[in-house]
């Protein structure tokens, strides 16, 4: 994170262009960034948050609480840090006008934004590893770390709260149990794939590796609180879904009675991430009680995902020569597809 600093109409922006020119950074690789804005599936490789101590204006002329306003602020650089630290090609520039000299504004709520102002580039000094200080458009280095080593840990949930997109919550929130039961489904497709053989199975490869990415875009919705919310779980995956159940039922034979988990190594691990799909569909109906914004589709298609699982596991075990077992107790409840009415 870089964090330009300097009195107004010095040229910081301007230094910025320049700075960003001379490391080749393509102009549509560059946004301009807001609090509020996702940070969610974003293409570009800098963002620049410019004005800062214009957003902290406006949160006083909000009649927000000063330690309110600092809370958010340093919860936008931890976003934006983590956003960073995902790709070594992405960087963060932060840019606030120095109001420490001149004459002390009459207008109160002037006088305590330059206040908190103050306090929010102190922070943003000490999170950046690149301070720059701007005068009439010469760059001034005040403070330049070495690299560092990209590190997993932050420990930032040793108090056991979690970061969303947009907020954070207790580790416990039925979203946070939502969208980790979705990683643990997708830990298990990786499973699974790591299990198939590649030549024999190429299309049941493709379809659950499209799954991962489908996974994840489905626990990005569940994990999005911010105020402008745009989805990515595309609801055409949902159909997809629906054509590849249809292709891989007719690969296993005719079935009448519940079968059990198992069969080959992937079938089973297909079972499980089955199982698992039904419980995070469950927490996801939990969950849109909570949050009536929350789109269908990620309950939808995590419906349809537990059955493609159910023929896929069967479809594995069909290619593989090995016979499902059906349970000894069952019933017959299926008849051409479909559950049967229960027999008197």
């Amino acid at each position: 994170m870089h964090f330009i600093i300097g009195g107004a109409y010095n040229g910081k922006k301007q230094w910025v262009k320049e700075e960003l020119k001379k490391k080749k950074r393509l102009p549509e690789k560059i946004k301009e960034w807001l609090p509020g804005d996702s940070l969610d599936g974003l293409s570009y490789e800098v963002l620049i948050w410019s004005s800062i101590e214009n957003w902290v204006i406006q949160a006083c002329r909000d009649q927000a609480k000063e330690e309110e306003i600092l809370e958010e602020f340093k919860e936008c650089i931890h976003q934006l840090v983590l956003w960073e630290k995902q790709d070594l090609k992405r960087t963060v520039m932060l840019i606030g006008t120095d109001q420490s000299k001149g004459i002390v504004p009459l207008d109160p709520i002037i006088r305590r934004a330059r206040d908190v102002s103050g306090w929010c580039f102190q922070y943003s000094a000490l999170k950046s590893g690149r301070v720059t200080r701007v005068w009439y458009g010469i760059g001034e280095e005040i403070k330049m770390e070495e690299a560092k080593i990209m590190r997993i840990y932050t420990r930032t949930g040793d108090k056991g709260q979690t970061s969303l997109i947009g907020g954070r919550v207790d580790k416990d929130d039925i979203r946070v149990e939502a969208y980790g039961t979705i990683d643990e489904v997708n830990s298990f497709v990786g499973k699974a794939v790591a299990d198939l053989d590649k030549t024999k199975f190429k299309d049941i490869v493709e379809d659950l590796e499209a799954i991962q990415h489908e996974l994840f875009d489905a626990g990005g919705d569940l994990a999005n609180v911010s105020s402008k919310r745009e989805w990515k779980l595309d609801v055409k995956a949902i159909d997809q879904l629906e054509l590849r159940i249809d292709q891989l039922m007719d690969e296993a034979p005719d079935l009448e009675r519940f079968v059990l988990p198992g069969g080959t190594a992937a079938s089973a691990s297909l079972h499980v991430a089955r199982t698992i799909t039904r419980r995070a569909e469950r927490l996801v109906v939990s969950l849109s009680k909570a949050d009536a914004e929350l789109p269908a589709a990620p309950q939808q298609y995590l419906n349809r995902l537990s059955d493609y699982f159910f023929a896929c596991a069967r479809a594995v075990n069909a290619r593989d020569g090995v016979a499902d077992v059906e349970y000894i107790r069952s019933a017959k409840v299926f008849r051409t597809g479909k559950r049967a009415p229960k027999e008197e």
